[in-house]
């Protein structure tokens, strides 16, 4: 628990030497009207993503599936020979 206290505050420590040396720059208003318009969203939902977020969807439940068979990974254990008898 001591060790993590003493990271946290040197990492505290740190963090405040370097803001100290840190000088912001000024902001460009012609830059921060191009950046809040290719930050804004639709306010409506992307359908044509849908099949790509299903295609990730069934890529991860196949790689999951085939790393549990390659690894032989079981969600229970298996009985032991001296339970089963």
């Amino acid at each position: 628990m001591g060790a993590i206290v003493l990271a946290a505050g040197l990492f505290m420590a740190l963090t405040r030497m370097y803001a100290q040396f840190i000088h912001p720059r000024p902001r460009n208003p012609y830059r921060q009207v191009e950046r809040v318009q290719l930050e804004r969203r639709p306010a409506e939902p992307d359908l044509g993503r849908f099949p790509n977020l299903l295609g990730h969807g069934v890529l991860f439940g196949l790689i999951t599936i085939g790393g549990r068979k390659l690894l032989r990974l079981r969600l229970t254990d298996r009985p032991s020979k001296s339970e089963s008898a």
